[in-house]
Parts: structure tokens; C-alpha cells; sequence
């Protein structure tokens, strides 16, 4: 009885010094969550459509499988202040594995389409306030499927599946800032080493988040999930002025 004395005191003076200072636990929450990166569009409104472009990109694997791709072009909407959705990545000029053209199922020659993904703005540290974008499939696990052919009609099916981390830089490669102000372009760096992603993880909430891709292959050229990195730069504009 006395122990529940004391818990019912303590929880009574806790309550009070937030009443004194003015703070409620649900606006501490909303402080903690108003924290995060998010996007702010200048009219406030969702969704903003964005496209974007790249050069050159390549998927590799810690086992030195690549596939490279000679530009990529992206498409997608900022549905919510801490959403990105319905988006789609068109690599173009890919070759891979067997000296190969690489194709998703029903594209063009040397064009892979990714699954539809869905992702949100992340810190990858948050004390240091670094920025990324994270995307992953909006449905099930797979990121994309692609076959590459190779002479006399010999192929590999490549599936590649888990999220990806792309780095968001404060200054972009012209040194204009890039995040707290409003603009209609941001670059996203994906880089990798030796398959592996830079990085592969964020943090929310004070905990460390795994995040990167796998990549199988089956056919002429045969191995199990391996991790693997993706190294490009895309240059994303929006149809209006958003704040990151």
C-alpha cells in the first residue's frame, strides 16, 4: 500500500512540474517527431510530383558481379511530410554479367525498370544532422527483376531486393545549399564500395536502422543473395519549391 502511495505522489508531482512548465506529454511527442527530416512544400500541400536524371550507375555485388547502366531517369510524387511514393527508376544502356544487354521483362534493350518503391527522408545521423532518402519496394521485398543475355542466347535472371540509401548532401556539387530552404532541385548521392552501400543504415529514434540491397542471379550465371551497393547521382526536381 505504501509503494502505491508513492507511485500515486510521484506521478502527481511529475504531472504538476509539466503543468508549471507548460509541457504535456503529447506535445513533447510531437516535439520528438517534428524533429525528424521532412518535406515542406511552399504552398503546403501534398502530393508534389518530381522527376529526375542521372549519368552513369552500377549495381554490384560484394562478389564483383556488376551491371552498369549509362543514365537513369526517375519518377515520382513527395506524398506526405516524411513520404515518398509511387515512384519508379528507368536505367537505360545496362549491360551486365555473360557481356550482356540487361533488360527488365517487356522493356527496351538495356533498360531496366524498378518495382514501384516508396521511401521517406531519414537522418543517417542524427547528431550530426546528416539527410538521406531511403526507398524501398512499396509492395513485398523485391526492388527490381532483370534478365541478361549473353552470346548464342545464354541469360541470368538478376532479382535484387531490400532498401537503399541515397545521401543528401547540405551543399550540392555547385556549393548552393540544399537543405532548410525552399528550392525545386536536390541531388541524392548513392554511393557504394566493393558492393557495399555508403552507408548502410540510418537512425530513428535513437536506434540504428539496417538498410540495403541483396542481389540473386539464376541461369548461366548462378549465385545466392549477396549484399550489394548502388553508386549514382541523381538530380531530382519538383514542381514546386519544397523544403528538405
Amino acid at each position: 500500500m505504501k509503494s502505491i502511495v508513492r507511485l500515486n505522489v510521484a506521478g502527481a508531482v511529475l504531472a504538476t512540474t509539466l503543468a508549471l512548465s507548460g509541457v504535456s506529454l503529447s506535445a513533447m511527442a510531437a516535439s520528438a517527431s517534428a524533429a525528424l527530416p521532412e518535406f515542406k512544400p511552399e504552398s503546403g500541400k501534398f502530393p508534389v510530383a518530381f522527376t529526375s536524371t542521372s549519368g552513369a550507375g552500377t549495381l554490384e555485388t560484394v562478389k564483383k558481379e556488376t551491371v552498369k547502366c549509362t543514365a537513369d531517369k526517375d519518377q515520382g510524387e513527395i506524398s506526405g511530410a516524411k513520404a515518398v511514393s509511387n515512384t519508379t527508376v528507368t536505367f537505360t544502356g545496362c549491360t551486365g554479367p555473360l557481356s550482356s544487354h540487361c533488360q527488365t521483362a517487356g522493356a527496351k534493350e538495356g533498360e531496366i525498370i524498378t518495382k514501384a518503391l516508396k521511401g521517406k527522408p531519414v537522418y543517417i545521423n542524427e547528431a550530426e544532422k546528416s539527410v538521406g532518402l531511403a526507398l524501398e519496394p512499396q509492395e513485398g521485398t523485391e526492388f527490381v527483376v532483370f534478365e541478361c543475355v549473353g552470346i548464342f542466347g545464354i541469360k541470368a535472371t538478376l532479382k535484387v531486393k531490400g532498401s537503399v540509401i541515397g545521401q543528401i548532401p547540405a551543399e550540392n556539387a555547385a556549393k548552393e545549399k540544399q537543405l532548410n530552404e525552399q528550392r525545386k532541385t536536390l541531388e541524392i548521392l548513392f554511393k557504394q564500395k566493393a558492393g557495399i552501400q555508403e552507408p548502410t543504415e540510418y537512425e530513428e529514434g535513437g536506434k540504428k536502422i539496417p538498410d540495403f540491397l541483396e542481389t540473386e542471379s539464376k541461369g548461366a550465371i548462378a549465385f545466392g543473395y549477396e549484399q550489394s551497393g548502388e553508386e549514382t547521382t541523381d538530380t531530382n526536381t519538383t514542381t514546386e519549391n519544397v523544403e528538405l
